[in-house]
């Protein structure tokens, strides 16, 4: 994993982690203008109260995706078009953290994580912004997928579709 990450600091700019953020419906008529006025930029829509991948969908109006229905809650934000990737795929960390104190602040960080990892090559065209298994990292998305690589050897935990972020 580590020489995953200083491969990625040195071929890769940091990117932005500011979106404008959309919540629907009372935010539904920006997000129709600027889906109007950026065309060709992709949009992730995802329930407020979600898990497990489920609900969440990406929408383009190049790809003529039509706009959510105009009552339901969700959360809309711009789709970071160039993510870091691992071997083409997208992947995600997870790090556990307490705060147990904020003033003074007291913070705690589980030595142990997880890298999690789509199970198919991460492709913006517009047939592949429904592959669920492209651009969503959660394990029980991509359990499903028969690309997932389930490690059952402790012993090779930078191997498969989650990885130990020790690894």
């Amino acid at each position: 994993m580590a020489a995953a990450v200083t491969t990625l600091q040195h071929t890769h700019t940091t990117p932005s982690a500011e979106t404008t953020t959309y919540t629907l419906p009372a935010d539904r008529p920006k997000l129709k203008r600027d889906m109007e006025e950026e065309p060709k930029s992709i949009w992730i829509l995802k329930p407020p109260a979600g898990s497990c991948g489920r609900g969440i969908r990406l929408v383009s109006k190049a790809a003529d995706s039509a706009m959510p229905n105009p009552t339901k809650k969700l959360i809309a934000q711009k789709y970071v078009k160039h993510p870091f990737l691992i071997d083409g795929v997208k992947f995600d960390l997870r790090i556990y953290v307490v705060v147990t104190s904020f003033d003074p602040l007291r913070v705690y960080l589980f030595h142990q994580g997880l890298v999690r990892f789509c199970t198919s090559k991460y492709s913006l065209s517009s047939k592949n912004l429904k592959n669920r298994y492209g651009h969503l990292t959660n394990y029980s998305v991509n359990k499903k997928n028969e690309a997932f690589d389930r490690n059952t050897n402790a012993a090779n935990d930078g191997e498969g579709s989650k990885w130990s972020l020790q690894a």
